[in-house]
């Protein structure tokens, strides 16, 4: 496994808590406690989650296309 450095770290943190953690409590997937610096899933959570699953499905079914046709197994 990589380490990753102090400063990767502290840019993806400021990224987080900055700009992503905002939008997702302002479109409703996460709950931010500011006071314990912890998240939890909202109500809009599941749907997000539910599409991610389909994307990744399709994704990873695109994937597994390319690689078979890629190596000469691709469907007849």
């Amino acid at each position: 496994m990589e380490t990753v450095d102090a400063e990767t770290t502290e840019r993806v943190y400021v990224s987080l808590y900055h700009n992503h953690v905002p939008k997702l409590v302002s479109d409703g997937i996460i709950v931010f406690s500011e006071a314990e610096e912890t998240i939890e899933p909202a109500p809009n959570a599941e749907d997000v989650l539910a599409v991610l699953d389909q994307i990744g499905g399709y994704e990873d079914a695109r994937q597994e296309d390319h690689a078979s046709e890629e190596h000469g197994e691709g469907l007849s």
